[in-house]
């Protein structure tokens, strides 16, 4: 298993995982928004463009036949809540189901903090969704502390 950047090719894999995270969201909490035709193609599209920013961070890991996992983040240049110098935030991770509880997602977490500390970055923050009991026990896990809490008010 091995944390690469990722490539052109791998954008039809990372879309699918991430339609797979998005249905996983909605079931725990309906307010998050399974995705549909046009956010997949979106998400594509952003995807697409985080290949040529050097600011933002595409990896993955390889499956047998497909990428099994993949994480992405950016530097943010303005994080008032984190101070006035630039942070690091991951946005998304995703470990396709059948490749769990082996490593996948600590060895792109680990991979990022790597690329984000050569940039000269002091703080990494990220969102969990308030149900994710799992992912806020690997993020804690991975050294991560709770920090702020977002809230959210639906508009009628």
């Amino acid at each position: 298993m091995s944390v690469r950047p990722a490539t052109e090719d791998d954008l039809d894999a990372v879309v699918a995982l991430w339609g797979q995270l998005a249905a996983s969201h909605h079931a725990q909490d309906p307010r998050f928004h399974p995705a549909s035709s046009e956010g997949l193609a979106r998400y594509r599209l952003w995807m697409q463009e985080a290949l040529a920013d050097s600011d933002r961070l595409l990896l993955v890991v390889d499956g047998e036949h497909s990428v099994a996992a993949f994480l992405h983040a950016q530097v943010q240049r303005v994080a008032l809540s984190l101070g006035a110098r630039p942070s690091g935030y991951i946005s998304d991770i995703c470990v396709a189901p059948a490749q769990r509880r082996r490593g996948l997602g600590r060895s792109l977490v680990e991979e990022a903090l790597v690329v984000f500390r050569h940039r000269g970055l002091e703080r990494v923050g990220l969102n969990v969704a308030e149900h994710n009991a799992d992912a806020e026990a690997f993020w804690q896990a991975m050294g991560f502390a709770p920090y702020t809490r977002k809230l959210l008010r639906i508009l009628d």
